[in-house]
């Protein structure tokens, strides 16, 4: 198998591969795009399939589960050897529940299928994060309302790119008040922000913005995928603003993705601040997700 990188003019394949068959956040152009030379994401044609592969931070090479229609015993093999080439196992990770069951089914005790809660994605309904209903939500009503009584200029706006300098010297700053400039976590964040920006409308990205007294309080970027769903990437927020990531979550869902039925906000990577501020919004279902370890 011979392994290409991720280039822009790659998405009509991916796009053609995928389809917006399958939910898991990793199963979108945008997603691997932009992470790829944080983790080194490549890809290879193999009888049927989109394989892709990637560095994992702690040197090891993992595969996702591959795209496509494709004799599943045939390509695994293949990636299985092509691993081996590398002196390793096979790792496929962020795998759903049904090509688990399939993989289960060919090779039995042969492999390890271990569930992955940090990457389980949050589900939700747009209506929900849209109208906050109900008595599960009612912080989150306090939080618009207490943004609106306390910020009376304020004004959402559509991003577009004569907003990305300010967006970018705006989340710099909020991160360096979080990390070190030699942070890697910092590195990448930054890193994945330019890459959004740099191929915005290539990658078919939409995204929103939230002024406060005519400077950015917060942005985010997301993009169509599976169905009739969206995906959030991206969500920052100056956190001196009280609720400026509550607004920027309603407003953008009310303005943007109003006409679709599912919201997917990706994983929270097991970060405790994460899981309970996603949590909190009370998602409609998770993506469960698995690695697979082949013996």
């Amino acid at each position: 198998m011979e392994f290409n990188e991720l280039k822009i003019e790659d998405k009509e394949l991916f796009d053609k591969y995928i389809n917006n068959e399958y939910e898991n956040c990793e199963a979108v152009f945008g997603n691997l795009f932009i992470w790829r030379n944080i983790s080194n994401t490549r890809f290879a044609l193999c009888d049927g399939a989109l394989c892709v592969v990637y560095t994992k931070s702690n040197g090891k090479l993992a595969s996702c589960y591959p795209f496509g229609e494709f004799d599943t015993k045939t390509v695994i093999e293949k990636l299985k050897e092509y691993f081996a080439s590398k002196g390793q196992g096979l790792i496929m990770e962020s795998v759903t529940n049904a090509p688990c069951e399939k993989i289960k089914n060919l090779y039995g005790d042969e492999v390890e299928i271990l569930p992955d809660r940090s990457l389980f994605d949050y589900v939700y309904t747009s209506d929900s994060l849209i109208n906050l209903s109900g008595k599960k939500l009612h912080s989150k009503r306090n939080h618009i309302n207490k943004f609106l009584s306390l910020y009376e200029n304020f004004e959402y706006k559509k991003l577009e790119r004569s907003m990305f300098d300010e967006c970018l010297e705006s989340v710099n700053k909020w991160l360096l008040e979080k990390y070190q400039p030699t942070d890697t976590d910092y590195k990448n964040e930054i890193t994945v922000i330019k890459e959004c920006f740099k191929n915005y409308e290539k990658l078919g990205f939409i995204g929103g913005s939230l002024f406060v007294n005519g400077k950015i309080a917060a942005f985010t970027i997301g993009e169509k995928y599976y169905k009739n769903s969206c995906v959030v990437h991206i969500e920052k927020a100056d956190t001196s603003i009280e609720g400026a990531y509550t607004a920027i979550n309603n407003f953008y869902i009310k303005n943007e993705w109003q006409n679709v039925e599912f919201v997917n906000r990706e994983e929270d990577m097991g970060l405790e601040g994460i899981r309970k501020a996603k949590l909190s919004y009370k998602p409609h279902h998770m993506v469960e997700k698995n690695t697979i370890i082949f013996k």
